[in-house]
């Protein structure tokens, strides 16, 4: 019987080993992104809300939101220098300082887009560790005090 119980609760322990939290995940869709949690996709309300559990994933997120802003923000930039260029280009003016401007800033709006994409992938990262540190799930680990397994939740 002690071996019958004890064959139960070993695969007991192996099967609820495998439950885990669910991962969220972020992929370009047609219209904008879409956020999912394992094969659900969710609202971005409801990703962003699951990321402000995590301090150092919300972080994370709001430097992408920054990056992009200002990397936005340096587009519009890029369309004023190519205006310019092209007003002093029909007017036989120089267009070196337009020229340089343009792709100074095309050049810099490249790196924050990057950037910012590099955060979202570290905020999503940093949410998916957060729930292997808060324990969720089953597991079998060494004893603390004393020899065997002990059984964590």
């Amino acid at each position: 019987m002690k071996k019958l119980f004890f064959a139960f609760l070993l695969i007991f322990a192996f099967i609820s080993n495998t439950i885990k939290a669910q991962e969220l995940t972020m992929f370009a869709g047609l219209l904008g992104w879409e956020f999912y949690q394992d094969d659900n996709k969710i609202e971005k309300s409801y990703f962003k809300k699951l990321l402000s559990d995590a301090p150092a994933a919300e972080q994370s997120w709001k430097k992408a939101n920054l990056n992009q802003g200002i990397g936005i923000g340096l587009l519009g930039v890029e369309v004023g220098f190519g205006i310019w260029m092209i007003n002093n280009d029909e007017k036989n003016k120089r267009i070196a300082v337009p020229a340089i401007g343009f792709a100074g800033s095309a050049l810099a709006a490249i790196v924050l887009a990057v950037r910012s994409m590099t955060h979202r992938k570290h905020a999503i990262l940093n949410y998916n560790r957060s729930l292997d540190k808060n324990n969720i799930g089953q597991r079998l680990s060494p004893a603390k005090n004393g020899i065997g397994l002990a059984w964590t939740f």
